[in-house]
């Protein structure tokens, strides 16, 4: 495929005022078409479209990152505060479509809303500390028998 082939198949999704735009400016005003763009001034355009693609799939790969570990933040706040048991899910699948912020799966939050997700956790993590202070409270009762002294 030639090098300005290629920058036409980069440009496709842009209208052709837009693509002349960005030609002109690149070459100074000189040209606003394609095909009369130099071999040195195809390969600069192709080098820096091509880079913000990569820096596109980076970010995404960033973002991916992100997830898995705000992921696993809700999941151990979820298990140490009893909404998930270790070796079950439902009950954890349950109050995440019945209680969570946007009633839905954990797998189906985007980054935004896992940093809601883990904002909710911590104040269910608050507010079962603060409970745990008022005598006979169901996070009462279960402060006192993870603190059992069997002696």
């Amino acid at each position: 495929m030639k090098p300005q082939d290629e920058l036409k198949a980069v440009f496709s999704h842009r209208n052709p005022i837009e693509i002349a735009c960005i030609i002109s400016g690149f070459t100074a005003h000189r040209t606003t078409m394609i095909e009369e763009l130099t071999e040195k001034e195809v390969q600069d355009l192709l080098n820096i479209y091509k880079l913000k693609q990569v820096e596109k799939k980076k970010d995404l790969q960033q973002d991916e990152k992100a997830c898995k570990s705000l992921r696993s933040k809700i999941l151990a706040i979820a298990e140490k505060e009893g909404l998930k048991e270790p070796n079950s899910w439902e009950k954890f699948n349950d109050w995440m479509l019945h209680s969570s912020t946007l009633k839905k799966s954990l797998n189906k939050y985007n980054l935004s809303e896992l940093k809601q997700l883990l904002k909710q956790m911590h104040a269910l993590k608050t507010n079962n500390r603060k409970s745990a202070a008022k005598p006979m409270t169901a996070a009462w009762w279960k402060k006192g028998f993870e603190n059992i002294n069997l002696n």
